[in-house]
């Protein structure tokens, strides 16, 4: 399973590190509930509300929300890299529109 494990991690990208992160973040996740075998909590720092696990659909919006807010972080990098430093004078004012807005 250790082997697997670290084969998919290692498939995702050029750089094993970034992979290994990912995996250990998900078995981390994977391991907050009650231990089905024992009945012991783990990882809910007395959270009633973790001691069901997280569930699949919930991590999987989260993901899916955070590279969004990645992605558009990175599109306004771009934007202001374009400008390098200088800003168009017309852009200094509003426009018609928005003042009546």
């Amino acid at each position: 399973m250790l082997f697997a494990l670290i084969a998919t991690s290692g498939l995702g990208d050029k750089k094993l590190i970034k992979g290994l992160i990912a995996m250990g973040l998900g078995l981390l996740i994977s391991m907050i509930g009650s231990d089905s075998i024992q009945g012991i909590n783990r990882l809910t720092f007395g959270f009633f509300e973790l001691m069901d696990g997280i569930d699949f659909v919930v991590v999987a919006i989260g993901v899916f929300g955070l590279s969004e807010v990645l992605i558009l972080i990175e599109e306004k990098a771009k934007k202001s890299e374009e400008y390098k430093g200088k800003i168009p004078f017309r852009e200094l004012f509003p426009t018609v529109k928005q003042i009546l807005r």
